[in-house]
């Protein structure tokens, strides 16, 4: 019974150090379109904006949302109702044995008709040394876009 409460002590402790979300986000409105733009890099990892970017896209494609594509140099915010941007500040494997994935983001969406935010988040976690970082990435970005 001890080696039980100990180890659920445990689980609850892991749990609670590997993702933090600091959010207040409101359901997305299926009925507007969206633009997600690569996000700023803030780490050493080549092409990390660009990748997470990506990851949001595909999970909001997924669940149904309208995206905005736009080819190389053309304008989008004359097309889309929202812009979502933001920046990677971590994005790779903890140094060590386990060499655990860490993510960490911050996230904006703006109204273009307005040019302000909507919504402001950041996500970071620490995902088990089996995993890997886009799919630590992804993981987080599904919770919180529902």
């Amino acid at each position: 019974m001890k080696n039980l409460k100990v180890f659920i002590s445990v689980f609850i402790l892991c749990l609670s150090c590997s993702t933090v979300i600091n959010k207040n986000f409101k359901e997305l409105d299926k009925g507007k379109t969206y633009a997600v733009l690569p996000f700023k890099n803030y780490t050493e990892t080549p092409m990390a904006g660009h990748r997470v970017a990506s990851v949001i896209e595909a999970v909001l494609l997924s669940k149904g949302y309208p995206i905005v594509k736009a080819e190389e140099g053309e304008e989008i915010h004359h097309k889309a109702d929202y812009i979502i941007r933001g920046a990677v500040n971590e994005y790779g494997y903890k140094a060590g044995l386990e060499g655990k994935p860490v993510v960490s983001i911050s996230l904006y969406i703006y109204d273009t008709k307005t040019g302000k935010p909507v919504y402001s988040g950041s996500i970071s976690a620490t995902g088990w040394s089996h995993e890997s970082v886009s799919t630590l990435l992804q993981k987080v970005v599904d919770e919180v876009i529902r």
